[in-house]
């Protein structure tokens, strides 16, 4: 399915501008993103059977990720979190990275073991 604009005599109750409609999906706006979270019983999947129990699922995880969004692009990119526990995985992982191959792993491939 291709975006398409909607004629020029429709446009965003909000900020005016041209409307977007993947058919058969509800119109949004881009740039101000109206009606961008709308729910489409046609396309959205039965998640829990009830309309309105599917709808409030919608509006949720619709609402984390715009909020997981905001956060994310309100920072700088890089290392983030906390650096003791980042030391503690690494610490953690380092055995198990570094641990001896068993024998059936040092054989050629083509002379698999059931270890």
């Amino acid at each position: 399915m291709t975006a398409a604009a909607i004629g020029t005599h429709q446009t965003c109750p909000q900020c005016e501008g041209h409307l977007v409609v993947t058919d058969p999906a509800p119109p949004w706006c881009p740039a101000c993103e109206w009606n961008l979270g709308a729910f489409d019983r046609h396309r959205a999947p039965r998640m829990w059977g009830l309309r309105a129990a599917d709808r409030a699922d919608h509006w949720l995880a619709f609402r984390l990720n715009r909020r997981q969004y905001a956060s994310l692009a309100s920072r700088p990119v890089g290392h983030h979190g906390n650096p003791l526990a980042r030391a503690a995985m690494l610490l953690l992982a380092a055995p198990l990275v570094l641990r001896p191959a068993p024998d059936c792993a040092r054989r050629r491939p083509w002379n698999r073991c059931a270890c």
